[in-house]
């Protein structure tokens, strides 16, 4: 039998078929080569997205910039209908983040209290996909619950996707949850961009990154907070520093100041006392008395100095007392006119209404002496002063250097129109010994006598100065409780005439022996019988003895028994002597105790003949009344 002859036809269809099935399949092995490179372009581009991210975050950035920066990468390169953070709140969902430009719901989401338990149930990344929305499970609920915010509707027979990833912290002391959902979409489908449970590792990474970014801008912002209080506290460490060391110069210059002013005030007593004699001695028209009078002037300027001096370092005996201040700055500066020259205008603005101050007078003249000198030396070519008295307002308060009630204060201000001061000059003008004159015209104790007088008065000093702006300097002084007592004009109550001794008693107690016997040779002219002793172990003596006094005259600090003890032990006995005490040195007055007790008396060293007796006899007149 003779075969049949091949079909050519057929092997032809056959070739055909197997070249058709080998290039199907070269075209499926092409597309899915093609959707594998495809997606593996698109997860390294979220990579380096990711990475970016990472990069980007800087020192300072703020929450809400690195949430949007995280929420902006998912949403550039996934297929997403919506994502957000959230976080809870007490009535459901509160959108902390969106992407830009999408809308943040106004008010909470509301979400059932199976989503509420679910959402703090979370400590894992969770996905869930092919979820119907009516579904009863928690992921739908809370699908429901963003539905409405997202960029398209979804129907009726649409799934949800829904990732869900734990963040550790959104804010200061709140956790959150960075959710993303997608509607319609083909869980099946290798459509691009579609979020899968693939992806959750890179979700996962881009929260961790969030959580470091948001710790490092939190530590950030903590060591800038820090920052800040450390150079504020270094600031005032400064500050601090600063005036611990103008402290503990003024402490050194007020006890150098103290212990000279004690031992001078004693020799200019003996002096003022005895020149006070020899002038009341000398016949008048004596060539003589001319010459006496020069050495009690000399001796009340050295008198001066020393007051200065105890300015300075706030050791001065304070003679306290209402006065007005307007009027003493009036009076006070018709006498100063001739100290300014006539090339500067003074000019005068004072408050006659104001309430009248508690101050030593003769401090506050000096105060006002050393301000007007202090003008007038700024302006070498002339210019314009203005002194001016008024009440003290809220501004004075919050330039001071520390806290207290404007109202109970009045102010006397002394400007210029001269050459003013730098920032650095400022800071020194009240330390001793420190002056911008040149060498020889100036001492540099004016403005720190200022210093230091009203401040040991309780008040406060306030300056204002530009380099060719001028300077203004304020005194706040201390407004006084009392009015009228000195007079119906301010002025300084007039002296009170001594009489003769008559059969009056004194017993003077001083360690110096040259001031007990100046003190004594004065009140024995004055006919005043007086005893004398040089502490208070032999006043005691002497009272113990019999000893019948009309006052009791003591210094304040002597060997063995001082005049406050002794003026305890004379109250102790029940004698009834009236008790006085003197001293050249405040600090004596402080550390027994005198100035404390408003039933002693003092008389301030160095005194005239005439101051002393006018004294005695004041307290002679006190003790009788008593």
């Amino acid at each position: 039998m003779t075969p049949a002859p091949d079909d050519p036809t057929g092997a032809l269809r056959r070739e055909n078929e197997a070249l058709n099935e080998q290039i199907k399949l070269l075209v499926q092995t092409e597309q899915r080569l093609f959707r594998s490179q495809n997606q593996l372009d698109a997860q390294l581009d979220r990579i380096r997205a990711l990475a970016g991210f990472a990069l980007q975050s800087g020192d300072g950035e703020s929450t809400d910039s690195i949430l949007r920066r995280a929420l902006e990468i998912l949403w550039r390169k996934f297929a997403l209908d919506w994502c957000g953070v959230v976080t809870l709140a007490p009535g459901g969902l509160r959108v902390l983040s969106v992407p830009a430009d999408h809308p943040v719901p106004a008010t909470e989401l509301p979400a059932g209290d199976e989503a509420m338990a679910w959402l703090r149930a979370q400590v894992e990344p969770d996905f869930q996909g092919e979820l119907a929305p009516d579904s009863p499970s928690p992921p739908a609920q809370l699908a429901r619950v963003l539905a409405p915010i997202a960029s398209s509707r979804q129907s009726d027979t649409a799934t949800t996707q829904f990732a869900c990833i734990p963040l550790r912290r959104v804010s200061i002391d709140q956790a959150g949850w960075l959710l993303t959902v997608s509607f319609r979409r083909r869980i099946a489908s290798l459509a691009e961009g579609a979020l899968s449970e693939d992806h959750m590792p890179f979700l996962q990474l881009l929260a961790n990154h969030v959580d470091h970014a948001i710790e490092n801008a939190l530590l950030t912002d903590s060591l800038r907070e820090r920052s800040t209080e450390l150079a504020h506290s270094l600031a005032t460490l400064e500050v601090t520093q600063r005036e611990l060391l103008q402290a503990q110069k003024m402490e050194a210059v007020g006890r150098l100041a103290g212990g000279v002013a004690h031992d001078f005030n004693n020799l200019l007593t003996v002096i003022l006392g005895y020149a006070g004699a020899v002038a009341n001695a000398l016949p008048d028209g004596s060539p003589q008395h001319g010459n006496v009078q020069r050495v009690i002037e000399a001796a009340r300027r050295a008198a001066g100095i020393t007051s200065q001096l105890l300015a300075l370092g706030r050791r001065q005996v304070l003679r306290r007392e209402p006065f007005d201040l307007s009027e003493q700055t009036k009076r006070s500066t018709e006498l100063l006119r001739r100290l300014v020259g006539e090339n500067i205008t003074v000019e005068l603005s004072l408050d006659h209404q104001l309430a009248w101050v508690s101050a030593d007078r003769a401090q506050f003249e000096q105060v006002l002496l050393n301000l007007v000198v202090n003008a007038r030396d700024a302006m070498p070519n002339g210019g314009v002063m203005r002194i001016e008295t008024r009440a003290a307002n809220t501004v004075d308060a919050i330039r001071a250097d520390e806290t207290f009630d404007p109202a109970q204060f009045a102010a006397l201000s002394v400007s210029d129109s001269g050459i003013g001061m730098d920032p650095t000059t400022l800071t020194r003008i009240f330390e001793p010994f420190y002056t911008t004159k040149e060498h020889g015209k100036g001492t540099g104790l004016g403005l720190a006598v200022v210093y230091g007088a009203i401040k040991q008065g309780e008040g406060h000093v306030l300056v204002e100065s530009e380099p060719g702006r001028g300077s203004r300097f304020t005194v706040l002084l201390p407004v006084s409780p009392l009015k009228g007592a000195p007079g119906a004009d301010g002025a300084p109550p007039a002296p009170v005439a001594h009489t003769p001794g008559g059969n009056r008693t004194i017993f003077v107690v001083e360690d110096e022996l040259a001031i007990r016997h100046v003190v004594g040779t004065i009140l024995r002219g004055a006919g005043y019988r007086v005893e004398e002793a040089a502490n208070g172990i032999e006043a005691l003596e002497r009272l113990d003895a019999g000893g019948r006094f009309d006052l009791v005259l003591t210094d304040v600090m002597m060997p063995r028994m001082g005049g406050v003890q002794l003026a305890a032990e004379v109250a102790r006995r029940g004698s009834g002597v009236r008790v006085v005490f003197m001293s050249g040195y405040s600090e004596d007055l402080l550390t027994a105790g005198v100035l404390q007790n408003g039933d002693h008396a003092f008389l301030a060293k160095p005194f005239t003949p005439d101051v002393l007796l006018t004294f005695v006899a004041q307290q002679l007149e006190r003790g009788v009344r008593a």
